[in-house]
């Protein structure tokens, strides 16, 4: 197990690592291009690079965090560190649009002029920095949250620097330079809509509400299938971080199977189906005669 975890959390910190490096490079060189060209397009593209190495970094910091072991205070250890940064990622980039947003509507009602090919040409060069940054990110961005927080990153940065390319290229042809404002605009919205789908899974994780693609009901009648089990309730279903789901639950059995000796394949039974149909390895089940819930706190439903 030991090992596994360690692969975990070491080849996707390395890979975020390589990005970084690429995007403060691109950052750097975004931001001479904003003082060559006075692009406010190319300053947004280039503050959503900013934001995004910020947010890389954190990531990496989370990652680091979240890979020390559990202690007798924080008995869940720190995985929760990467939900948390990505949450406070997403902040970050929606303070960075308000800004974005205050300059487009100044800068509208008085144009600047702006160079179209150094626009197209360091466009160009954020583009290639975050197709590499894709390739590197694609396959761990799967399983998570923080590298998928990343991997959108450095994607819709891509799909940015291709806007301001385009944008930089149709000013050249027309002249038309409150396009620059029209591109920045699109981008900003391109990176709202992408940052609330991060809020809400943070928030849902970081609220303990249940893991998407997990119903109580489904919980219940799956329980309820197994012979001898003849009620549950106080179930809970959390999760610590997007891969790992957490269950808990009072099961009520037959008094029959009690005299028996059955509950420890009840037990077993629960545990093997619950891990079969939702994958979840962390149960906690709590075993009760019909009698326990006459007299049990009245909290629990």
């Amino acid at each position: 197990m030991s090992g596994h975890h360690h692969h975990n959390t070491n080849e996707p910190s390395r890979q975020m690592a390589i990005v970084l490096g690429i995007t403060i490079c691109a950052v750097v060189a975004q931001w001479i291009g904003v003082a060559m060209t006075s692009s406010l397009a190319l300053a947004a593209d280039a503050g959503h690079q900013l934001t995004d190495a910020l947010g890389i970094t954190i990531a990496l910091i989370a990652a680091r965090i979240a890979s020390r072991p559990p202690s007798p205070t924080r008995t869940f250890g720190y995985v929760r560190a990467e939900v948390l940064s990505a949450a406070i990622h997403a902040a970050l980039i929606c303070a960075m649009c308000v800004v974005l947003v205050y300059k487009a509507i100044h800068r509208w009602n008085s144009p600047t002029e702006v160079s179209s090919t150094g626009v197209m040409g360091f466009a160009l060069l954020g583009l290639m920095a975050n197709f590499a940054g894709v390739l590197i990110l694609r396959k761990s961005s799967r399983d998570n949250l923080n590298v998928r927080t990343a991997f959108l990153d450095v994607a819709s940065d891509a799909a940015v620097s291709a806007v301001v390319l385009a944008s930089g290229a149709i000013m050249a042809i027309t002249g038309w330079t409150r396009l620059d404002i029209v591109a920045t605009s699109l981008v900003v919205i391109t990176i709202l809509i992408r940052t609330w789908g991060v809020v809400v899974e943070a928030t849902r994780i970081l609220m303990e509400g249940v893991p998407s693609g997990i119903s109580i009901e489904d919980v219940r009648s799956i329980a309820l299938n197994i012979p001898g089990v003849i009620d549950l309730h106080d179930v809970h279903v959390w999760a610590t971080t997007p891969e790992s789901t957490l269950l808990s639950a009072h099961i009520v059995v037959e008094q029959s199977e009690h005299d028996a000796g059955g509950t420890g394949r009840i037990l077993d039974a629960l545990e093997s189906t619950f891990e079969s149909v939702f994958h979840i390895t962390h149960t906690t089940f709590q075993i009760e005669h019909p009698s326990h819930q006459l007299h049990e706190h009245p909290r629990h439903d």
